[in-house]
């Protein structure tokens, strides 16, 4: 231990000296040796502030009429590159982008066109470094495939068949989904020839009486919370699955208001009984009377507010209050038959606030459920 401790102890600055000489000189060798790597370009379409203002970006300027759809846009091009460590580093570091506008004539009945692409055929923000980095590079010329696919556009007025509902409001009330409103309500699709076949595929389906899908899927899904008990607004974007598609929307968003009304509240029967019956008598001098009614048989009746969104409930206590049956022997006079059937009549009565009773008036329905029974017969006497 000892010896070793003397050996490196001895001398040591002469020792110090080489191995530092020696790492440059290792450094300044390697350099200088010459090898493949490889950078990533993002890809990018159209001109970009992105490939100003960063760096590794590939821009593609598309033809009129066409999308790029593979690679989509955000994937990484593999370019290799042959030179040193430090020419590598210098180039990748700064200003390493490129761009290259794909022209070609495609065929009327083409809508799918694969486009080869080079690293030599690009447009460098460092043209003579790149050149000199590709000219090395092993294995030939580096080729890639762009793809892209004709755009259709179609317009579209969305209804209730391309919005899923999931979930329900408050348990005392219902999404009318049949009554939704998009606003605007007409938007303009457009994007990838097939994608959209796809897509208006799902909406023909969906919008046909005969289809077998509920929804089209064409807009995101809006979610209830189960608390909801008031109309609900929301702002709604393409299906995530026609976004990755390619496919855009004009405008980006469309306002969604879905009705949410109490739940339909069914009419509350009831069936009177034979003491119920106000009979209005007859002015048998004016109706050549007097006049005998037969027994009267009580039938059920309904009342109920069927076009009105409204919690109120209707039950026996409530008609006990406000419900009476007549009979209108009053409206009996000289040209009456002297056997005459007189239905009875369902009238309001007892209510403290006008408004309350207006309101009653106008809404409620009463009637009963077998209109012919509830009559009952009159008999002039001789």
């Amino acid at each position: 231990m000892n010896k070793l401790t003397g050996f490196l102890l001895h001398d040591w600055r002469r020792k110090l000296l080489a191995v530092g000489i020696a790492f440059l000189i290792w450094s300044w060798v390697d350099g200088q040796i010459s090898f493949d790597q490889e950078v990533a370009l993002r890809l990018s379409v159209g001109h970009s502030e992105d490939s100003e203002e960063n760096n590794l970006i590939l821009s593609v300027k598309v033809p009129p009429g066409w999308v790029l759809t593979d690679p989509p846009t955000g994937a990484s091009m593999p370019i290799t590159l042959h030179g040193t460590n430090s020419e590598f580093n210098d180039f990748k570091s700064r200003q390493c982008n490129a761009s290259i506008s794909v022209t070609f004539e495609g065929d009327p009945l083409q809508d799918i066109k694969e486009y080869p692409i080079s690293p030599e055929d690009f447009t460098w923000v460092r043209p003579s470094d790149a050149a000199y980095l590709l000219s090395g590079a092993k294995g030939g010329k580096q080729m890639q495939n762009l793809t892209f696919q004709r755009i259709a556009t179609q317009p579209l007025s969305p209804n209730d068949h391309d919005v899923t509902i999931v979930g329900k409001p408050s348990d005392a009330h219902e999404a009318r989904v049949e009554d939704v409103r998009f606003i605007p309500n007409q938007i303009t699709l457009s994007g990838p020839k097939l994608a959209m076949q796809k897509l208006n595929e799902q909406i023909n389906d969906a919008h046909s009486a005969n289809g077998t899908r509920e929804s089209s899927g064409l807009f995101a899904s809006v979610t209830l919370s189960g608390n909801e008990r008031d109309n609900v607004t929301k702002s709604l974007r393409l299906a995530q699955e026609w976004t990755l598609r390619g496919i855009s929307m004009e405008p980006e968003q469309v306002l969604l208001e879905l009705p949410v009304r109490f739940l339909p509240v069914a009419p509350f029967p009831w069936l009177p009984s034979a003491d119920d019956l106000i009979v209005l008598p007859a002015n048998d001098l004016a109706s050549n009377g007097p006049w005998t009614m037969e027994a009267y048989e009580p039938t059920r009746w309904t009342a109920g507010l069927p076009n009105v969104d409204t919690d109120i409930e209707i039950n026996a206590q409530w008609i006990e209050a406000h419900v009476e049956l007549l009979l209108p022997m009053n409206t009996l006079n000289a040209n009456s038959l002297d056997r005459t059937i007189l239905p009875v009549r369902a009238h309001l009565f007892n209510f403290d606030d006008p408004e309350e009773e207006h309101f009653f008036r106008q809404h409620l329905v009463i009637r009963a459920e077998d209109p012919a029974s509830a009559t009952v017969t009159v008999t002039r006497n001789p």
